[in-house]
């Protein structure tokens, strides 16, 4: 879950080696389609999804072949709620982080991959909520060290809340601990692939990782958080200046080839179904919060924002005769990479699937868009 109603976050393109080399508007590519169960670890899988997108983007040739990654959610999900056990924690342990804070987790707990060739590296099998179980444990050490409830934990004691929570595997305990810095950091460094002028194997740690072979830094990024968009309850009016402005600095991400990390409110008066998160009735018009409380003021999900369509056009590539039409107007649906699993809720958009081959993204129509961001706080 998302704390901010509306946000993108977006990678400066002036600094990315690849982006004037590419062809405008061929798919982007992403990886393999996931599943963040009942945790509210969304923020991560949006976050995760895009590194993975942008690696291979970057990795393409003229030729094409980017490289396919996977990197692990559930590693900086685990890294969150460690830092809140540490800290001057509170009674409200929680899963969910703002979309732009994810970026700075990130810098400084680094990026996991899932495998290590054939082998499982740092994926966890979790079902039931992290959260409570972290929390259950926690209320376990306070209760055998005579401590106060909510006092922060020892860093070894945290990390040992934390993987009998996530049933981690003893190597990935000792890996934890040193790559969140409870242990020294030599516990975390790994084999990843090999240097090209030597052939020896190219040693990491989670954050060496991110910063060496990924290029990740937060500073790369600026956050979008959009306007309203002026249309008014049922749509009546135009389009602000500013709400066009902030459309237009979106689709030319995606037509320079870089995915968009994006969170919105799940409001009342919207439906998912049938591989569509849209409105029931016209523009959402009676959009509230959908399961809004003390906690939670707001209901929110994060995904990955990869392609639009606009009424001139189909979710084909475009020609260079419509595709200043494709920039200037409005989209009517935009297309996302879910973290729900394989043919969850998955769009059968015979003109998406063609370009998009795997059933694994949904269609957010734009009045749903709008609607999520326009409510009252």
């Amino acid at each position: 879950m998302i704390k901010f109603p509306f946000a993108l976050l977006f990678l400066g393109l002036a600094g990315c080696k690849s982006s004037a080399a590419r062809v405008l508007d061929t798919p982007i590519v992403t990886t393999s389609s996931e599943d963040q169960r009942r945790t509210a670890f969304c923020w991560a899988y949006s976050i995760i999804a895009h590194l993975e997108q942008r690696h291979f983007e970057e990795t393409r040739g003229p030729g094409g072949g980017g490289f396919r990654l996977n990197f692990s959610e559930e590693y900086l999900g685990l890294a969150f709620l460690f830092e809140q056990l540490t800290d001057d924690i509170d009674a409200t342990l929680t899963e969910g982080l703002l979309l732009s804070n994810s970026l700075a987790l990130a810098d400084k707990y680094g990026i996991v991959p899932e495998k290590i060739g054939q082998r499982i590296f740092f994926k966890p099998k979790f079902d039931e909520s992290i959260v409570k179980n972290v929390l259950t444990n926690a209320h376990k050490y306070w209760e055998t060290n005579h401590a106060d409830a909510n006092t922060p934990i020892p860093l070894q004691d945290a990390v040992r809340v934390i993987g009998q929570a996530a049933q981690l595997e003893p190597d990935q305990v000792t890996f934890f601990s040193a790559a969140v810095g409870a242990t020294p950091a030599a516990g975390s460094e790994f084999k990843y692939g090999k240097n090209p002028r030597t052939s020896e194997p190219m040693i990491y740690t989670p954050q060496t990782f991110a910063k060496r072979r990924l290029k990740f830094a937060a500073k790369d990024y600026f956050i979008l958080r959009f306007p309203d968009s002026g249309r008014g309850q049922m749509g009546e009016d135009a389009f602000s200046e500013d709400y066009l402005r902030a459309l237009k600095v979106v689709r030319k991400a995606l037509l320079y080839g870089y995915s968009i990390p994006i969170s919105f409110n799940i409001v009342r008066g919207s439906q998912s179904a049938n591989g569509v998160v849209g409105c029931i009735e016209k523009n959402c018009w009676d959009a509230q919060l959908s399961r809004p409380g003390p906690e939670n003021p707001h209901a929110n999900h994060a995904v990955l924002l990869i392609d639009y369509r606009t009424d001139s056009t189909s979710f084909a590539p475009v020609t260079p005769a419509t595709i200043q039409a494709s920039y200037a107007n409005v989209p009517v649906e935009w297309v996302i990479k879910n973290s729900w699993g394989m043919n969850a809720n998955t769009s059968n958009n015979p003109q998406l699937l063609a370009r998009f081959p795997l059933p694994t993204y949904t269609i957010l129509s734009q009045e749903f868009l709008e609607a999520s961001h326009k409510l009252d706080p």
